[in-house]
């Protein structure tokens, strides 16, 4: 009975179809289906965040030092924070890999020192937009001293800083370099210190073409003789 009532049913809309015109009604029992439209949505990557945790040991390779304790951040879709409450130890962390990031958050009081016992370096790209560096402006508040101590290269996309509490310095083998575009603006509460008294002397530690926005916030340099001089949007 079903059976006989659905092929009646399916018999009708084929006849619907083929001779319907405009203005006639569809007969008794028979919907009209909606039509269905697909809009293509723009291609957007997930970005993988990974939070420092320093249980393990200095190292960023060791999965044991973040979390999730998964992997490590190292891709152009991988967000490193640094958002904890961290001893003196767990605040000071080893680049021992060459790692690529498309991100990077501070936001924390603990005082963050990035260097390298092995001349590694970061780089920042992103798969999309810009790359970040943020202080206080993303994950959670920042009012600690965060440190490059190690060469970062921005390549591909450009990259923004905002540093809003808190100072970002840049010393020892630091330098921020690159040939996108690269702006900082500082934020009150904020600040950038080029600080060339520490390690091999080096006029160049932030690209000379970058350009910094005092907004309520302070640069400050310091050198290592009476000749030192750093040079920001040439």
């Amino acid at each position: 009975m079903f059976l006989a009532s659905w092929r009646k049913l399916v018999q009708n809309v084929r006849r619907s179809s083929s001779s319907l015109r405009r203005g006639q009604r569809l007969p008794a029992g028979v919907r009209k289906s909606p039509l269905l439209f697909v809009e293509l949505l723009e291609e957007r990557t997930l970005l993988s965040t990974f939070k420092w945790t320093g249980l393990v040991d200095s190292n960023w390779s060791n999965p044991g030092n973040w979390s999730p304790n998964s992997g490590v951040p190292n891709s152009s879709s991988d967000i490193a924070q640094f958002t904890g409450s961290y001893s003196v130890s767990q605040a000071a962390v080893n680049l021992d890999i060459n790692a690529v990031i498309a991100e990077i958050d501070f936001g924390s009081s603990s005082n963050i020192t990035i260097s390298s016992n092995n001349a590694s370096g970061l780089t920042l790209t992103a798969s999309s937009g810009s790359s970040i560096i943020s202080l206080g402006s993303k994950a959670a508040a920042n009012s600690g001293t965060d440190t490059f101590a190690v060469p970062v290269t921005v390549t591909g996309t450009p990259m923004a800083a905002t540093l809003s509490g808190g100072a970002l310095v840049v010393s020892g083998a630091g330098s921020i370099q690159g040939s996108p575009a690269v702006s900082f603006k500082v934020m009150t509460g904020g600040a950038l210190t080029v600080d060339d008294s520490v390690g091999s002397p080096n006029n160049n530690r932030i690209k000379d073409t970058a350009s910094l926005t005092l907004a309520g916030g302070a640069f400050n340099y310091v050198g290592n003789s009476a000749n030192s001089t750093e040079t920001i949007g040439a």
